[in-house]
């Protein structure tokens, strides 16, 4: 009997995954009797997959996997099966991320040190034309466990300062995070920052003079695939800071991508590109208050790839969406003012999760901390899971490249 693509791209699909999932899916719970026509494992995850990974409502996974062929359930069950696989999904996500260049690159050398990756989401209301809320957390590597997260409304900006830093954290974050105020801010309480540098908004200063550095002199006698490293300033908080500044040249193709996304920008607002910006985006460059005898350049540039950046997006690749139902009709208080952050140890999960009424803005929970991580947390990074019929998106992916810092940067 012949093969269905459908059938052809799942096999492709789960020999990425860890050799023994299918029993993991009973051992921890998520299959525990097959029941209905959810028959194994490979059923499960199609139709979790389905809603995680497409931005589809329960609703509508189960209306295609009814279509497909693939399942027969309601949405209610979907749900369901869904808290039960929770311990399943975060197994499945650990392992892969564990087998990666990325999770090398975490324990490579940061001295025992906490690595710790900060991003926002957004979140759509049904009906809206743009973003409501953001959501901003910070997940640990390599176990890709949320240790907070904070609800604001639109205006709620990137920066370092949402992010509890303990002593000795290393904390990645892209170019949204480039302040240096920020910067400062988690150096003074005894972390370290790699991140991804602006060409504008991040003025460096010589190492030995105060003048300011140009960058695009300094990174055009980069050799491709060589990466290239300097001494660095900063003034920020009433003081000089020392750095570190690390770039690489990207590939031609890769160089080709962001520019096109920069004319598309432009071509978007209505604005001019500037030919400085143009050429940077041919290179990466990245800075650092890490000590060079504790992570090398190469390093440096693989724990950035290794905080999960997405490749260039094609039109059909999932996002990082979630839309949040009811939170305008039941909660009169403005995220603005009341801002909500939830912060505990529990374990993440990539794909599913809930955020209980209590836990949205301007509600505290109730209870004791135990209480409070069974009642809500961000799951995994970048995904967010509802208790309702709300559809959930991831953005992962882990490019092709040779090494960490050559990869398809946005």
């Amino acid at each position: 009997m012949a093969i269905s693509p459908m059938d052809e791209e799942w096999a492709v699909l789960t020999r990425l995954l860890p050799e023994n999932w299918r029993e993991l899916a009973r051992e921890t719970g998520a299959m525990r009797r097959a029941r209905g026509s959810v028959t194994s494992p490979d059923v499960l995850l199609q139709v979790v997959l389905l809603h995680v990974a497409t931005g589809l409502s329960l609703k509508q996974a189960v209306v295609r996997a009814g279509v497909q062929g693939l399942v027969a359930m309601s949405d209610v069950a979907l749900l369901k099966r869904l808290r039960h696989s929770e311990h399943w999904l975060r197994t499945l996500s650990q392992r892969v991320f564990e087998s990666t260049r990325f999770a090398r690159a975490v324990t490579a050398g940061p001295g025992g040190r906490r690595v710790r990756a900060v991003d926002t989401t957004t979140v759509n209301e049904p009906g809206a034309t743009g973003t409501d809320w953001r959501v901003h957390y910070a997940i640990s590597l390599p176990d890709l466990q949320c240790d907070v997260y904070e609800l604001t409304d639109v205006h709620g900006g990137e920066t370092y300062t949402r992010i509890p830093v303990a002593l000795g954290d290393i904390i990645l974050g892209d170019r949204g995070y480039c302040h240096r105020a920020a910067v400062a801010h988690v150096v003074q309480r005894g972390g370290d920052v790699v991140v991804r540098l602006t060409s504008t908004s991040f003025p460096l200063l010589d190492a030995e003079r105060d003048v300011r550095v140009a960058l695009l002199p300094m990174l055009r006698g980069l050799e491709a695939s060589v990466p290239g490293e300097w001494p660095v300033r900063f003034t920020a908080a009433d003081r000089v800071w020392a750095a570190r500044l690390c770039a690489v040249r990207k590939s031609q193709a890769a160089a080709d991508r962001a520019k096109k996304k920069i004319h598309q920008q432009a071509c978007t607002h209505g604005t001019q590109v500037n030919p400085d910006t143009l050429e940077c985006a041919e290179y990466i460059f990245v800075l650092t208050m890490l000590d060079r005898a504790l992570l090398g350049t190469c390093d440096v540039l693989g724990l950035v790839a290794c905080q999960g950046e997405a490749p260039p997006r094609e039109p059909a690749a999932p996002r990082a969406r979630v839309r949040l139902r009811e939170v305008r009709d039941r909660h009169a208080p403005s995220p603005a003012r009341h801002p909500r952050r939830h912060s505990d140890a529990r374990p993440a999960s990539d794909a599913v999760g809930r955020l209980e009424p209590d836990l949205r803005p301007g509600h505290r929970s109730g209870g004791d901390g135990v209480q409070r991580r069974e009642r809500g947390a961000l799951q995994g990074p970048a995904a967010i899971g509802t208790t309702g019929e709300v559809p959930v998106a991831l953005r992962s992916g882990e490019p092709a490249a040779p090494h960490p810092w050559q990869r398809d940067w946005r």
